[in-house]
């Protein structure tokens, strides 16, 4: 079975930010319940982004099929 895709391109991926990343997080769930899969591409060098982004997917910030990929 084929699932849509949805790209966001973030700059740094956070635990504790502002509005504008909770949003980006909610904005997951959302894309979750109509079947697709968020994928985050992180173009910036951050060397935790991986560990952070393991750490708020198992908080239940982001949904657990989000994907990221950092370049």
């Amino acid at each position: 079975m084929k699932h849509n895709s949805y790209f966001q391109i973030v700059s740094s991926i956070g635990r504790n930010r502002g509005g504008l990343t909770k949003a980006l997080y909610d904005r997951s769930f959302a894309i979750s319940e109509i079947g697709a899969q968020t994928k985050y591409v992180l173009p910036f060098m951050q060397v935790d982004a991986e560990e952070i982004f393991l750490e708020v997917q198992s908080t239940q910030k982001l949904s657990a099929d989000s994907i990221l990929l950092s370049i």
